[in-house]
């Protein structure tokens, strides 16, 4: 599986692209940079979610919204959670990613103000990944999007903190990142 994180952030602006996810160049996941990075002729290689397996379950947001367990034909799967907030952990019991992509919209300072937004700081990601390998026994890879553009050094940072802590793989995503599976 290979995925390209075509955009990573909250905000459209020079260098950075709204969060949108391309999959074996035929799987769009939250299409909200697509139309910005890709030519018409690769947007046509664009297909329904045939050859995967996607389960679809809720997390916590402030509205009514789903993260996706993606299964490739070879036993590859990623988790997808855009917006979110505290409680996504009580999706870990339904899946079992190689990869996490999941958001990290502001810094730890504005916690209390990004719990009532319903999305996620550093802080509060590693509480949920600590339920997660509890449950599970592992981590996996995360890849952090949705970066909110104004504190992406600070987001930074604090997630590489949690990342040292958990003695984990976690890093910030960025426009263009390719991953393989």
């Amino acid at each position: 599986m290979q995925i390209q994180i075509l955009g990573a952030h909250q905000l459209e602006l020079d260098g950075a692209r709204l969060t949108s996810l391309l999959i074996d160049g035929t799987l769009v996941v939250d299409a909200g940079g697509l139309t910005s990075v890709l030519s018409l002729p690769e947007q046509k290689k664009i297909k329904t979610i045939s050859g995967y397996d996607v389960l679809a379950v809720p997390v916590k947001h402030s509205v009514p919204t789903v993260g996706y367990q993606i299964t490739s034909s070879d036993g590859k799967s990623l988790f997808y959670t855009g917006d979110t907030t505290v409680g996504i952990s009580e999706c870990w019991q339904y899946i079992s990613p190689h990869l996490l992509i999941t958001e990290v919209a502001g810094p730890n300072k504005y916690g209390d103000w990004l719990k009532k937004a319903g999305h996620l700081c550093a802080g509060f990601l590693r509480e949920e990944l600590i339920q997660f390998r509890q449950l599970k026994g592992y981590l996996p890879r995360v890849i952090v999007i949705h970066i909110g553009n104004p504190f992406e050094q600070e987001i930074k940072e604090e997630v590489a903190r949690v990342a040292q802590e958990l003695e984990a793989d976690i890093s910030l995503g960025y426009e263009d990142m390719k991953i393989t599976l």
